[in-house]
């Protein structure tokens, strides 16, 4: 292998063990400008988009021993470096891709060592983000602590309730 592809591929498998997770697409006809605006809004969420050849992303990958199960992709061949947070990174690539509605598709990816379909990394992108999650999962645990109160809360009321009503019939009698 020429030294210039040797540099290339190194620089694909290094950035591979460093990412948190990475996404393969594939695309065809990518405007430079929207390419750029891209990057721009992935640098936000620490991570990073490169177009590479596929027969270096193939090599890449045999040498790291990930098997993705892509055989042969059509088309151009880009992937997703993620470093930071992954699931902004995610959305962010969700909505360029509907932004675009064809010649750009995601293949495979990979999150925490775990292989996901494309499928798996769409739903993954439409998830509610971080901290809404937190809320939510939050509001599951405080659910039935409230509702206990509440409860409680009315049996005793309506405790009070009846001797009061108790006192006003004996008043009235």
């Amino acid at each position: 292998m020429r030294p210039e592809k040797q540099l290339l591929l190194d620089e694909i498998k290094d950035q591979m063990r460093q990412a948190k997770a990475f996404v393969v697409t594939k695309y065809d006809k990518l405007q430079p400008q929207l390419t750029w605006d891209l990057s721009q809004k992935l640098k936000e969420s620490d991570s990073h988009y490169e177009v590479v050849k596929k027969r270096l992303l193939y090599k890449a990958l045999k040498e790291e021993k990930i098997d993705l199960g892509i055989d042969e992709i059509e088309g151009h061949v880009g992937i997703l470096f993620m470093q930071g947070d992954t699931a902004a990174a995610t959305k962010t690539l969700f909505k360029f891709k509907e932004q675009l509605n064809d010649g750009f598709d995601i293949q495979k990816g990979i999150y925490e060592g775990q292989i996901f379909s494309s499928e798996e990394v769409v739903a993954l992108a439409t998830l509610p983000p971080l901290d809404e999650l937190r809320a939510q999962f939050l509001g599951v645990l405080q659910a039935p602590s409230q509702d206990l109160v509440s409860v409680m809360q009315s049996l005793l009321t309506s405790v009070i309730y009846c001797l009061e009503n108790k006192i006003e019939k004996e008043k009235n009698e």
